[in-house]
C-alpha cells in the first residue's frame, strides 16, 4: 500500500457519508490548507534522531519546506540540482473512486430529489452507478465528461490548485540554499497527480496524467519557459488516488520508459497508432522526443517506479490491492502480462478480488500455473513506492548490483536491499533486508556523491505543506577515489570528449557513468569506437554498453546492426543474448537465420531474447525451431514459456496455431493458447476439450475473460460436464450468459439442479438466469467492464423463464438453502407467475429455511400479491425474529391493513432487531399519524427514554421526514447529542461490520489489519480487540486515529538526562518505566525519572476514514470489531 495508492483513504473529501452537508465543496477536504507551503524549523533535524540507519552511517538534511512541499518523486541533473514533483491536488482537485459515497455535487442530487429522497437503497444505487461509469470509460475524454456531468457547480473548485515541479540548488555542502518553482499550472479537471520527474541535457521529463511532458529552461532563471506535451490520453479513469504516470528512467537501449497504474491510457502515438489499455497499469516506452512510443508490458497495478539493473534488466515493485494479496517484486520483460487489471478490485463474491486471490495470482509459486503471466520472484513491502539501483559506486562493498526500494506504510516507512540472482531466462530472489527505517520516503536514489537520497513525506498519509530530502551515506566510502572520479563523470560535458575517451568510459566502475558515455557516442554515430568496445573479447561492462549503443545508432542507421550479427555466435552467453535483443527490438530480418540458432542455446537467456526476436520480426520459418525449445522446456521456465508463446504469436497463423491442439506436448498446447489470446482468436475454442486441465483453463481464460465472442459458445458447452474446477465452472457459466441462447439458459438452470455440483457455482448459475435478459456491464468473474451484445430482452426473459420452470420444483425442494433462495429471487426478477400459492406456503412454512421464507415474502411483495393479505398476519406473529421484521417491512410498504398497528405494538414490545427494523418501516409510512408516532419516538429519544442501540434508527427516521413537527423534533434531541458516539456505539449489525471490514474498497481495513485471518502486516491483528478495548475506544481509533494508537505501534522519542536518545515503539509503560522496542538496541527500559524530552510520532492508521463510512456503517464496524474477542492470530 503505496502512498500514492493509500492517499484516498485518508480522504478525497468526497466520501463524506450521507449526514453530510450536501451543500459542502467537493473535492476539496482541507481545501484552505492544500496549497499551503510551511515555514522553515528545525524539525527536520529533529526528525533524523529516529532514523535507523546501517551502522556506522550518518544522515544529512539536504532540504526542507519551504524548499520544498508534499513530494512525490525527485531526480538529480547534472549540475546536482533537484528536481521535484510537488503535489498539491492530492486533496484539493484528484478524485478517487473510493470517495463515491460522496458524490456527486449537491446540484446533481437535487435533480434526483434532494438529499431526503436518497434512501440507503437509492444511495446504493447511485454508488454503483458511479462505479459502473468509471469502469465503462474508455479515455480521458470521457473522464471529463463524466466529471463535468456529475459534479456540475463543484467543477471550479475542481481545478483550483496546481501540481508543481520545483527546483532546488544546493551549496559546496550539499545542502539546499535556493529554490524556484520550475513549472506549474497543472490544474485541469483532468490533471494529476503528478508522480514522475526526470532531469538530463537541460530537458526535465515530468510525468502528470493526461499528459507526459517535456519542460525546457532556455533563459537559466530556473523556470521552464518551454513545455511540450509529448503524449496525452493517461489515465482514463477516476480510479484510485495516485495510480498514476510515473517511473521515469532511460534505458539501456536509450529510450524512456515510464508506468502507469491502472487508472489505464488510450494514446494516439505521434505516428497515428492508438495504444489502449484502458484497464490495466503498464509500462510504456519511446524515444526521448516522444516518438516511437509502445507498450512494453502490461497486467501491473500501480507500479510506481522502475530500475534497469546493469545487464539491461527492468525491474519494479508493484502494490497490492488492499485485499489479501501482497506486493509483488516484478523482473518486467518486454510483452510481459502480469495478471493484473482494474476489474478485480471491486470484486466482493464469492471471494474478495475473484481469480485474482482464488487462483493465487500474485503467488510466486500459483503464479507460475497461470500460463499467460509472468509470475513475481517474491512478495516484498507493504508499499512499493521510489526504487533505484546499486550502479557500482557510492556505496559500500557488497552493495553494487542490488536494488533499493521504497516501502512507504503511511507510519514508520522506510528501505529495502534487494538482491537476486539468474536463474534460468529470469531471475531469483537472494534476500532482502530493511536498511534505512523510521522514515517517510516517497522516492530514493542513488547519488550522485554517493548514499542514498530519499524524499520524505514527512508524517501520515495526507498533504501537510512539508517536505525533506535526506541523504544516508557511509562517511568511509564516499570520500573513495573511485566516488570522486564517478562525481566528476557525471557532472562533466560530454560532448567535447574524444571517442577513444568516451570508449574507456564504457568500462567505468559505475552504471551511470558508463551509460552517460554510451549515449554520446551513440549520438554521435560513433559506430567504430561502439563496435570496437562490443567486440572486445574480455571487455566486461563496455561489451554490453558497446551493443547497446549499437542499437541506438542502428534504430536511425539500419545498415550499422550487420555489425552486431557476428555477435550471435559469441563465446559470452550475455553477449549473444543482448545482441538478439538488440536485432529483434529493431526487426533486422537478415540475422533471422542467426537467431534461429539461438533456439538451441545451452544458455537460457539466449533463447529467451532470440525467440523474442524471432517473434518481433514474423520469421515464419523460425516455427519448428520455436515448437522444439518449448517442448524441450517442459513449462518449467516461465520466461522462455513467455518468450515461445509471443514467438509463435508473431510467426504462426491463427489455423497453424489452433492445429497445436493436436500436439502431443502439453507445454506447446499452453503457449499456443497463450498465443492465440494475444490475438483473441476464435482458434482458441478448438483447445477446450483438450484431456490436459492446465490447457482447458487456459483457455477459458482467455476465451471468457477477455472475452473472445467467436469462441464462447464452444466454451458454454462444456456446462453439464461432471468433472471441472470452480475456476473452470465460473467461466464456463459466465460464457453460457454472454452467449445467451436457449441451450444456454436451460443448461444454467440444470448446473443449478445439480446436486454434485458446488453450492456457489450452483447459485451462480441461479444468478445469471435471473439476469439472462439484460446481464449487468460489468463481468461476474472479471469485474471488468464488459457489455454482452444487444439481446431481444423480452424474448431472452422468456428463454430463461421456461427454463427455470422446468427445474422449479426441483430447486425448491432439493436444493440447499442458498440455492433455493436465489432460485426465487430469480423467478421474482423473470415474472415466473404462476407459483404465487407455492412462494405463499412456502413463505409460511416454519421448517424451511429462513433465508427461502424471506425470498419468497420479498417475491410476493414485489409482485403485490393478493395471497400476503391473508398471509400478514401469521408473519407479523412468526417465530422468527427476521421473519417478522421483513413482514413489517412490506406491510409498511404495501399499505396491508394499518401498518401502525404493528408498528406501535413491535417498537414498544419487540426485540432489538424488530425495533430497528420498525423504524426503518415507520419511515416509509407516510401521513399525519405516521409523523405523529414518529414526533413521539423523539421526543423519547431527546428525553433519554430511547435504548441506545435504536438512537441511529429513530434519527435515521427523522431524516428521512420533511414535515415541520418531526424536523423541530428532530433538531431538539440532535442538539442535546454529544458527537457521533451515541449513534454508533451500539445497535450494530456485526455481520454486516464484517463486510465492511473485507470488502468495503472506500476504507479496505484488511489492507494493514487482520482479525484472525488474511489481511496486512502494516498494523496489528485486531482479534482479541474487543475483550481488551472499549466501544469508545474503537470509535476513537477510527474518528481520531492520533489519539489512541495500539499497543507496539505508537512511535516515540525520547532523550534521557545523559544526552542519550532513543527512537522505537512502545511496548509497555508504568508510572516510573517506560519499556521501548528500539530499532538499534531492541527492547529497552528506561526510567522515567531520567527522562528529559518525549515525542509522539503520528499514527499510520489514516485519517478521513469518518468520510468514507456511513453512520450505520460505522455502528456496524464497531459492532464487528467489539465481538474479536479471541487471542491474536487465533482465526475469526
Amino acid at each position: 500500500m503505496s502512498l500514492k495508492r493509500a492517499w484516498a483513504v485518508c480522504g478525497v473529501a468526497l466520501g463524506m457519508g450521507w449526514l453530510a452537508a450536501s451543500g459542502a465543496e467537493v473535492g476539496t477536504r482541507d481545501a484552505a490548507e492544500a496549497g499551503r507551503v510551511m515555514a522553515a524549523s528545525e524539525e527536520g533535524r529533529e526528525a533524523m534522531r529516529r532514523f535507523r540507519i546501517p551502522a556506522g552511517w550518518r544522515v544529512d538534511l539536504v532540504a526542507a519546506e519551504p524548499h520544498l512541499a508534499n513530494p512525490v518523486a525527485f531526480a538529480f541533473d547534472e549540475d546536482e540540482r533537484i528536481y521535484v514533483a510537488e503535489t498539491f491536488r492530492h486533496g484539493g482537485g484528484v478524485l478517487d473512486i473510493r470517495g463515491r459515497s460522496g458524490w456527486p455535487s449537491a446540484g446533481y442530487r437535487a435533480r434526483l430529489g434532494g438529499e431526503a429522497r436518497l434512501d440507503r437503497e437509492a444511495r446504493q444505487r447511485l454508488s454503483e452507478e458511479l462505479l459502473d461509469a468509471d469502469l465503462a470509460l474508455r479515455t480521458v475524454e470521457d473522464r471529463e465528461r463524466m466529471l463535468r456531468g456529475y459534479f456540475l457547480e463543484n467543477v471550479p473548485s475542481l481545478e483550483r490548485y496546481s501540481d508543481r515541479v520545483k527546483r532546488i540548488t544546493r551549496g559546496p555542502d550539499g545542502r539546499a540554499t535556493g529554490s524556484t518553482v520550475f513549472a506549474d499550472g497543472f490544474r485541469t479537471l483532468v490533471d494529476g497527480i503528478g508522480s514522475g520527474v526526470l532531469a538530463r541535457g537541460g530537458e526535465v521529463w515530468y510525468a502528470n496524467i493526461p499528459h507526459l511532458w517535456r519542460l525546457r529552461d532556455t533563459d537559466g532563471d530556473g523556470v521552464a519557459d518551454e513545455r511540450t506535451s509529448l503524449h496525452h490520453g493517461y489515465g482514463v479513469r477516476v480510479g484510485f488516488l495516485g495510480h498514476d504516470l510515473h517511473g521515469l528512467c532511460f534505458g539501456p537501449d536509450g529510450r524512456l520508459y515510464f508506468s502507469i497504474g491502472d487508472r489505464g491510457a488510450s494514446v494516439m502515438t505521434r505516428e497515428g497508432v492508438r495504444l489502449d489499455v484502458p484497464d490495466t497499469g503498464a509500462v510504456f516506452r519511446c524515444d526521448p522526443d516522444g516518438a516511437n512510443l509502445e507498450v512494453f508490458a502490461t497486467g501491473l497495478r500501480n507500479p510506481q517506479e522502475l530500475a534497469f539493473d546493469a545487464w539491461g534488466n527492468l525491474w519494479t515493485g508493484d502494490n497490492n490491492s488492499d485485499g489479501g494479496d501482497q506486493a509483488r517484486w516484478l523482473y518486467v520483460v518486454e510483452g510481459g502480462d502480469y495478471g493484473w487489471h482494474i476489474g478485480w478490485q471491486f470484486i466482493e463474491s464469492p471471494n474478495a478480488r475473484g481469480p485474482w486471490n482464488s487462483e493465487g495470482m500474485w503467488r510466486p509459486g500459483d503464479a507460475e500455473r497461470v500460463g499467460y503471466l509472468i509470475p513475481p520472484l517474491a512478495n516484498i513491502g507493504a508499499g512499493p513506492s521510489g526504487l533505484t539501483y546499486g550502479a557500482g559506486t557510492g556505496l559500500p562493498e557488497g552493495w553494487a548490483g542490488r536494488f533499493f526500494m521504497v516501502d512507504f506504510r503511511g507510519g514508520p516507512s522506510g528501505i529495502w536491499s534487494i538482491g537476486v540472482r539468474p536463474k534460468g531466462a529470469g531471475y531469483a530472489l537472494t534476500d532482502a533486508e530493511q536498511i534505512i527505517w523510521n522514515a517517510l520516503p516517497t522516492d530514493v536514489e542513488l547519488g550522485p556523491d554517493g548514499g542514498l537520497y530519499w524524499s520524505d513525506w514527512v508524517e501520515g498519509w495526507g498533504t501537510t505543506g512539508k517536505g525533506r530530502i535526506y541523504r544516508a551515506y557511509d562517511p568511509e566510502v564516499v570520500g573513495r577515489p573511485e566516488v570522486l572520479d564517478t562525481r566528476r563523470w557525471l557532472g562533466a560535458e560530454l560532448r567535447g570528449r574524444g571517442s577513444v575517451e568516451l570508449l574507456g568510459l564504457l568500462g567505468h566502475a559505475d552504471l551511470r557513468v558508463r551509460q552517460r558515455a554510451q549515449f554520446a557516442l551513440a549520438d554521435r554515430g560513433e559506430v567504430g569506437a561502439l563496435r570496437a568496445a562490443a567486440e572486445r573479447a574480455g571487455g566486461g561492462w563496455a561489451r554490453l554498453h558497446g551493443i547497446w549503443g549499437l542499437g541506438q545508432v542502428g534504430r536511425r542507421q539500419p545498415g550499422v546492426l550487420a555489425v552486431l550479427m557476428p555477435l550471435l555466435g559469441d563465446g559470452e552467453a550475455e553477449v549473444r543474448a543482448q545482441a538478439a535483443k538488440m536485432l529483434g527490438e529493431a526487426r533486422h530480418r537478415a540475422a533471422g537465420a542467426a537467431l534461429e540458432s539461438l533456439l538451441g542455446d545451452p544458455e537460457a537467456r539466449p533463447r529467451f531474447f532470440a525467440a523474442l526476436a524471432l517473434g518481433r520480426m514474423g520469421r515464419v520459418e523460425a516455427g519448428p525451431g520455436v515448437l522444439t525449445m518449448l517442448r524441450a522446456n517442459g513449462d518449467a521456465d516461465a520466461y522462455l514459456r513467455h518468450a515461445g508463446a509471443t514467438a509463435l504469436a508473431g510467426i504462426l497463423g491463427e489455423d497453424e496455431l489452433a492445429a497445436l491442439a493436436q500436439d502431443a506436448s502439453v507445454a506447446v498446447r499452453r503457449a499456443a493458447v497463450v498465443a492465440l489470446r494475444r490475438l483473441a482468436s476464435p482458434g482458441l475454442a478448438a483447445f477446450v476439450a483438450d484431456g490436459e486441465a492446465s490447457v482447458v483453463l487456459e483457455a477459458a481464460r482467455a476465451i471468457h475473460d477477455l472475452p473472445v465472442e467467436g469462441a464462447l459458445p464452444a466454451l458454454a458447452g462444456l456446462l453439464g460436464k461432471e468433472v471441472m474446477e470452480e475456476a473452470l465452472e465460473r467461466r464456463v457459466l459466465g460464457a453460457a450468459l454472454r452467449v445467451g441462447g436457449w441451450e444456454q439458459a436451460r443448461a444454467l438452470a440444470g448446473h443449478a439442479a445439480r446436486g454434485t455440483a458446488v453450492e456457489r457455482t450452483r447459485v451462480e448459475a441461479l444468478r445469471h438466469l435471473g439476469a439472462f435478459d439484460a446481464p449487468s456491464g460489468r463481468d461476474p468473474v472479471t469485474g471488468l467492464w464488459r457489455p454482452a451484445a444487444w439481446r431481444d430482452a423480452d424474448a431472452a426473459r422468456e428463454m430463461a423463464r421456461r427454463a427455470l420452470e422446468e427445474r422449479f420444483e426441483a430447486l425448491l425442494t432439493a436444493g440447499p438453502e442458498g440455492v433455493q433462495s436465489e432460485a426465487i429471487g430469480a423467478s421474482g426478477r423473470l415474472g415466473l407467475r404462476g407459483w404465487e400459492g407455492r412462494l405463499a406456503r412456502l413463505a409460511g412454512d416454519v421448517g424451511v429455511g429462513v433465508g427461502a421464507r424471506l425470498a419468497a415474502l420479498r417475491v410476493l411483495g414485489e409482485w403485490r400479491d393478493e395471497s400476503l393479505t391473508g398471509l400478514m398476519p401469521l408473519l407479523l406473529e412468526d417465530g422468527n425474529e427476521a421473519v417478522r421484521a421483513e413482514a413489517l417491512r412490506w406491510q409498511a410498504r404495501l399499505g396491508l391493513g394499518d401498518p401502525l398497528v404493528p408498528i406501535r405494538e413491535i417498537l414498544v414490545r419487540g426485540t432489538l432487531r424488530e425495533r430497528q427494523a420498525a423504524f426503518g418501516s415507520l419511515a416509509g409510512v407516510r401521513g399525519a399519524a405516521a409523523e405523529s408516532l414518529l414526533v413521539e419516538w423523539l421526543n423519547r429519544g431527546a428525553a433519554g427514554e430511547l435504548e441506545r442501540e435504536l438512537i441511529l434508527d429513530a434519527i435515521e427516521a427523522g431524516r428521512s421526514r420533511d414535515g415541520a413537527a418531526v424536523r423541530e423534533a428532530l433538531s431538539r434531541w440532535e442538539a442535546r447529542l454529544e458527537g457521533w458516539a451515541p449513534l454508533v456505539l451500539h445497535g450494530g449489525d456485526a455481520g454486516a461490520g464484517r463486510r465492511v471490514f473485507y470488502e468495503k474498497a472506500e476504507v479496505q481495513c484488511v489492507r494493514c489489519h487482520r482479525a484472525g485471518g488474511d489481511g496486512g502486516v502494516v498494523g496489528p491483528d485486531l482479534m482479541g480487540l474487543g475483550a481488551s478495548k472499549t466501544r469508545e475506544y474503537l470509535l476513537q481509533s477510527i474518528t481520531d486515529p492520533n489519539a489512541v494508537v495500539a499497543e507496539g505501534y505508537e512511535n516515540v522519542m525520547v532523550e534521557t538526562r545523559d544526552g542519550r536518545e532513543f527512537a522505537g515503539t512502545v511496548q509497555g509503560e508504568t508510572d516510573q518505566t517506560l519499556i521501548l522496542n528500539t530499532l538499534e538496541e531492541g527492547r529497552v527500559t528506561l526510567q522515567k525519572a531520567e527522562i528529559t524530552g518525549r515525542w509522539k510520532g503520528l499514527s499510520g492508521m489514516p485519517e478521513g476514514l469518518t468520510e468514507m463510512l456511513t453512520l450505520r456503517e460505522m455502528r456496524d464496524l464497531i459492532e464487528f470489531m467489539a465481538g474479536l474477542t479471541g487471542e491474536a492470530g487465533a482465526k475469526e
